[in-house]
């Protein structure tokens, strides 16, 4: 099957906003007298949000800070994306790039809200032309559900077992499975566990690489 869409997450995938996002976690828990550990993260990034509250039931003590971290993190990185291109991931630009000149479709599937993704993509330094942007928000159930990977090849017009997905996160990767798309796995900051490990298709080191593996696909 040729590939004839590939299709984003966001966070940590695109953006180098995952280690933003947890600094930020830490610090303002740290205020209160909350460590958060690695696995903590682990737990909770890229998932749905019922995946996110059920993560929260042991950590309890963090939900009356919430909204503080959301807006603490949110200043952060909406500050950061004021300088154009900051928070691309290596080869962001590259990728794209190659995606326009052969003619494959790209889509954006995250679990983050609309207005987040949007200042996200605007932040990226070029106008690029995505076929389908479809943010967590925007459906019923979360990864690892299939539905927003599926929403958003639907939305571009292409089979799901025409795409690819993208992903640094283990419910991303779930996902893609479940929605019958090939996927690569690109490292952020999720160390895969036996259940990641099987879903696990293609790995590749950053979206440089992303290319030669289109590459090899179209011979």
């Amino acid at each position: 099957m040729s590939i004839e869409c590939v299709i984003f997450d966001c966070d940590g995938l695109m953006f180098d906003t995952e280690k933003v996002a947890n600094e930020n976690w830490r610090e303002i828990a740290g205020q209160y007298g909350i460590t958060l550990d690695d696995e903590f993260f682990y737990q909770i990034i890229g998932c749905g949000h019922k995946l996110f509250l059920k993560a929260m039931e042991n950590h309890q003590d963090l939900e009356p800070h919430l909204p503080e971290i959301s807006e603490g993190r949110l200043k952060k990185i909406f500050g950061m994306c004021e300088n154009k291109g900051s928070l691309n991931k290596k080869g962001l630009t590259e990728l794209l790039d190659y995606l326009e000149e052969a003619g494959i479709k790209k889509c954006v599937a995250s679990s983050s809200h609309r207005e987040y993704v949007d200042t996200l993509l605007g932040s990226i330094g070029k106008p690029y032309r995505f076929d389908s942007v479809v943010c967590g928000d925007e459906v019923t159930r979360g990864k690892p559900d299939p539905e927003i990977f599926l929403t958003a090849a639907r939305k571009a017009g292409v089979a799901p077992e025409n795409c690819v997905v993208l992903e640094d996160s283990k419910f991303g990767i779930i996902a893609a499975k479940r929605a019958g798309m090939k996927s690569v796995w690109i490292y952020d900051f999720v160390k895969p566990d036996e259940e990641m490990k099987e879903a696990i298709q293609e790995s590749r080191n950053d979206l440089l690489e992303v290319i030669d593996y289109l590459k090899e696909q179209a011979r």
